[in-house]
């Protein structure tokens, strides 16, 4: 199983926000937003930043998906 950030990238979409919307909002560094991109790893805390800034859940943010 691995990590995505894809329901984040809907959410986004969903608000009508950027990715620079996202950035400040919830405090992200322009590397953390390229992790994310990549689907690297990030910090639960940036998860928790993420959705208070965006006033969403932590499923609106990460899914699972099957390793292919």
């Amino acid at each position: 199983m691995k990590l995505t950030y894809d329901p984040l990238w809907d959410t986004l979409k969903e608000k009508r926000l950027k990715k620079t919307d996202l950035c400040e909002r919830a405090g992200l560094s322009r590397s953390t937003l390229a992790k994310m991109g990549k689907e690297e790893y990030v910090a639960l805390e940036v998860v928790e930043r993420i959705c208070n800034g965006l006033s969403c859940q932590v499923q609106d943010v990460i899914g699972v998906k099957a390793d292919s």
